[in-house]
């Protein structure tokens, strides 16, 4: 394909030299950090935890037992843990990418993402945790995942979020994904699309409010509201631009093969100005699957509806539907593969539809270094609100320290 070969020897250069860069890379994240430990305690190919280490973030980032007093300086205040030194770590994303549509083909985007991370413990089982996205498309963007976790209140596994935080983490972390192509029905704003993006609209990303999760043996139950327009600025000294608040919940039960579950939002904006209000929901089931030692199967399926995605008076309501099919496999410690499906479709709506397949390959250099190739066909057929194909190809380089 000729888009592919554009620039394909400058990205060549590209990268060679962030192998020869590679040899002299000393870097040990946050956590590995404070513990002394490799990467892989807690994650089966980074960012992705493993089992371990999904506990351990689900225990407030904390071993289970662990008293923080242990590494804290002696202040003499027992109303006073600090730690005896600060965590942080560094991640940066860069990527060389092509694609078919548009005048401009091929793109280094180096840097494209560069995260600053902290967490610390203020008393056992008290925790706060954020990061910062420095830049993002040469912007500074500010802080995304930012809250306090309150672990085992009352003793038993019942936690508490309070924050910014990802509406979908507690089943799928975008975070944590292993592709550069991010969920689809995750991203989409129905309220933005219908309104040619002249009004705001809640996507299932970041948001700020509070969720409690609660476990007990194989069953598992989240509540949670939120203000549900995501993480816009302060307005007339208030983040939320009604007095509405969305409600959320998943429940989930763990068997022999893996675990399903079941997740559902509702919520209500309201245009000040024409005071009208658009009603909206989400609900679908959702499936994760571990198929032998080193392969993953997790999906998720989604129904939504907006009554008044525009806030205009009598417009009929928009239905949409969607979901992901993501299959990962860890060929050893070096390497890893990627499989993603995303799909979401609208009757009522035909400018939201989407579909395309993601291959990803990864590989390690180091735990915390990893280059990857990934390539996106859009599967969508042309028609009027989908004329252009878009096609995608990336080589990346991923590093934390």
């Amino acid at each position: 394909m000729p888009w592919i070969r554009q620039g394909a020897w400058g990205a060549l250069v590209v990268l060679t030299t962030l192998m020869v860069m590679a040899e002299l890379a000393e870097a040990n994240p946050g956590f590995a950090r404070r513990y002394n430990v490799s990467c892989v305690m807690c994650h089966v190919a980074f960012p992705k935890l493993n089992d371990f280490g999904r506990e351990f973030a689900g225990n407030g980032y904390q071993f289970p037992g662990e008293d923080p007093r242990g590494k804290t300086v002696e202040t003499g205040d027992p109303l006073l843990q600090l730690p005896t030194s600060p965590n942080f770590a560094i991640r940066v994303d860069g990527f060389a990418r092509w694609r078919n549509d548009g005048p401009v083909k091929n793109d280094f985007e180096s840097p494209l993402t560069l995260k600053l991370f902290s967490t610390g413990y203020l008393a056992k089982n008290l925790t706060y945790y954020f990061y910062f996205l420095a830049a993002e498309g040469g912007e500074v963007v500010g802080p995304e995942d930012a809250f306090l976790f309150v672990n085992d209140m009352t003793g038993r596994d019942w936690d508490l979020v309070v924050g910014q935080f990802q509406v979908m983490d507690t089943f799928y972390p975008r975070e944590q994904r292993l592709t550069f192509q991010d969920i689809s029905i995750y991203t989409t704003n129905v309220v933005q699309t219908a309104s040619g993006g002249a009004l705001g609209g809640f996507e299932l990303t970041y948001d700020r409010g509070a969720l409690t999760t609660w476990a007990a043996g194989p069953a598992f139950v989240m509540v949670g509201v939120a203000n549900g327009n995501g993480l816009g600025r302060l307005n007339d000294d208030r983040f939320d631009t009604n007095s509405y608040k969305n409600q959320m919940a998943r429940a989930a039960v763990d068997l022999p093969w893996g675990s399903i579950g079941v997740f559902g939002y509702h919520g209500k904006d309201e245009d000040l100005t024409v005071r009208q209000t658009n009603r909206f929901y989400r609900y679908g089931p959702d499936l994760a699957a571990p198929l032998g030692t080193r392969a993953d199967l997790r999906a998720n399926w989604l129904f939504g509806r907006h009554d008044h995605p525009t806030f205009t008076p009598g417009e009929a309501e928009v239905d949409h539907h969607g979901g992901f099919v993501e299959l990962d496999f860890h060929l050893g410690d070096r390497w890893a593969t990627v499989l993603l499906y995303n799909q979401v479709s609208s009757n009522d709506l035909p400018a939201l539809d989407q579909q395309t397949l993601t291959a990803n390959v990864t590989y390690y250099r180091l735990r915390n270094l990893k280059f990857l190739a990934e390539y996106t066909h859009d599967l969508q057929p042309r028609d009027a609100s989908h004329p252009v194909k878009t096609h995608t190809a990336v080589l990346g380089v991923v590093l934390a320290y």
